[in-house]
């Protein structure tokens, strides 16, 4: 069943808000004109204090009230001696930036270092990384989460999935209720029977839910040979995934299931979006090659990448982990 969503259990605008959710570096005045107007069109001149928060790899905003939404640069080396102290660039300075229409400039976080308006904050095709890349970021985030928990948030289907008939001691509501034989998903898409059980869909396309029994040299098709149904052969308890068998007496056990079914909700929770951004953000954080010091709010109040990470992906699996089975059918 080909993926053909056009939506993902979160976007890149999800990621962007856990990423840009923290205070960043307060904007540095500039200490003189810098820019196209200057012979040195590639620094930044400030205080020397003022150097101290940026080293060479640093993205950083320059602008001023002419040109509010500036320009976004790559610091190349910090001068912070000698009488003019300053911040040289990887090239020139499109604009004039002047200590008169207010010239600040500031160091934006490893990962909010995107060209894009203001560097503020939306991840787009033209931004590093590109909306490409986080969305596959993102897609690998939700196989996980569909992992761990045995669910999606979007219709997939598992075609032809092996399960050895049961051998056990059978109790009087086996007999009753058929044996429980327990699928590899919860969810289960499935349509109502007239006793109003459910059943699998064995008109779902382009490849139709099915359910097969090795009966010895053959396999039959029991989801059409047989009425699906509590009161018949077989039924589907959808929500804990759980396929139900009657009638049962078996030579041949071994991998003598097979089912085709379809699974899966059509809506994601507002939680697992936030679980997939939270994975997403902690994986494009520590994607830098080099060790970055967050400020997160007033003073020396700094917390790693590491650590937020660390953070993230707790509270991740904290939301994760209220989606997880716990199911005995014994």
């Amino acid at each position: 069943m080909t993926d053909n969503r056009s939506t993902y259990y979160t976007d890149t605008r999800g990621v962007t808000e856990i990423l840009g959710s923290g205070k960043y570096q307060t904007a540095i005045a500039l200490n003189g004109t810098s820019g196209y107007s200057e012979t040195n069109k590639n620094r930044i001149l400030v205080a020397a204090v003022n150097t101290l928060p940026f080293v060479p790899g640093d993205w950083v905003q320059i602008y001023d009230t002419d040109c509010p939404w500036g320009e976004i640069v790559q610091v190349q080396d910090v001068v912070s001696s000698g009488a003019t102290p300053y911040l040289e660039l990887t090239a020139n300075l499109a604009n004039s930036y002047t200590v008169a229409k207010t010239a600040k400039v500031q160091l934006l976080s490893a990962y909010t270092s995107l060209r894009t308006a203001n560097g503020a904050g939306t991840i787009t095709t033209v931004t590093k990384p590109n909306s490409e890349e986080v969305c596959r970021l993102i897609n690998q985030a939700e196989q996980y989460i569909e992992t761990q928990t045995k669910m999606a948030w979007r219709v997939k289907q598992v075609v032809e999935e092996s399960h050895d008939f049961p051998l056990r001691v059978f109790t009087s509501r086996d007999w009753l209720d058929g044996i429980p034989i327990k699928l590899n998903y919860r969810n289960v898409r499935t349509t109502t029977c007239t006793d109003g059980s459910y059943k699998l869909d064995v008109t779902a396309s382009p490849t139709p839910d099915k359910l097969s029994v090795y009966g010895g040299g053959t396999w039959q098709d029991w989801s059409t040979l047989y009425t699906g149904g509590r009161s018949h052969v077989w039924w589907i308890d959808p929500m804990r995934g759980f396929c139900f068998l009657r009638s049962f007496y078996k030579i041949y056990s071994r991998l003598a299931v097979r089912i085709t079914y379809r699974y899966g909700f059509t809506t994601v929770a507002p939680d697992i979006a936030r679980a997939t951004a939270l994975l997403v953000a902690a994986q494009l954080s520590e994607s830098e090659d080099r060790i970055v010091a967050e400020p997160s709010g007033e003073g020396l109040n700094i917390v790693t990448v590491a650590d937020k990470a660390t953070r993230w992906r707790k509270e991740a699996e904290l939301i994760i982990s209220r989606y997880r089975e716990s199911v005995n059918i014994w």
